[in-house]
């Protein structure tokens, strides 16, 4: 199972869809890159409208420093006109759905504990990798982004690289990440799973393998049907 594959020419996107026959409630994994083009985004939003609830990564209207600076990094893209690649950003409030953003959440207590352990070196190193996040992608932007993606991106679902740098970081970055990501989808399931509800999880493609292991093993989600968006290049 592929979420994003790089084919020498473009860097491919998947939209997976995952259900099971004893329940109506579907979920469409949206494996985002988050740089890419415009176009991309366009096309991801076209999709998001026809949704009943958006799980989305990041923390909404948070005042966070590294929020406000990866949106205005955004800005900052856009008005140069001049770059192919954008970096991410999505409208979820213009969607008219609830939004759940599970980056808010409180972390579970064991999670709790073993983030008090990890070594304040560790932490340090997260907040860094969280503000210099948007440089990187800015630096892609500016040095020829289009063509390190597509020499670098390639993910599926045996797949648990994370380019973090390893150890503690990663578990902050994409491990504890994931738990409250899994969490807020067994939530909806638990809920909702009568219903025919159409549930887009808009995340980075490095969670989608936990979340196909977390509700294939939990509830016997399964793909149901997929395609593949362009994330940049040439359309095939």
């Amino acid at each position: 199972m592929q979420f994003v594959e790089s084919t020498g020419l473009s860097v491919r996107s998947a939209v997976w869809v995952l259900q099971r026959r004893e329940t109506a409630l579907r979920f469409h994994l949206f494996c985002m890159v988050h740089v890419g083009s415009q176009s991309f985004y366009d096309e991801v939003a076209e999709r998001l409208g026809s949704c009943d609830v958006i799980v989305a990564e990041g923390y909404g209207q948070s005042r966070r420093r590294f929020v406000r600076l990866r949106l205005g990094l955004h800005r900052l893209v856009q008005r140069a006109g001049k770059h192919e690649l954008v970096y991410q950003h999505v409208d979820y409030a213009s969607f008219g759905v609830p939004v759940i953003w599970p980056d808010l959440d409180e972390p579970e207590p064991r999670d709790a504990v073993a983030r008090a352990e990890r070594p304040l070196r560790s932490q340090v190193l997260f907040l860094g990798f969280l503000l210099l996040l948007p440089v990187r992608a800015f630096g892609v932007l500016l040095l020829g982004g289009r063509r390190f993606l597509t020499r670098s991106l390639s993910l599926n679902v045996e797949d648990t690289t994370v380019f973090t740098g390893g150890g503690h970081v990663s578990a902050m970055v994409l491990d504890d990440r994931d738990d409250l990501l899994v969490a807020a989808l067994s939530r909806l399931h638990d809920t909702r799973a009568a219903e025919r509800v159409d549930v887009a999880v808009v995340y980075g493609a490095a969670h989608m393998p936990a979340v196909v292991r977390h509700l294939n093993a939990a509830y016997g989600y399964r793909p149901t049907g997929g395609e593949w968006l362009t994330v940049h290049g040439v359309r095939v």
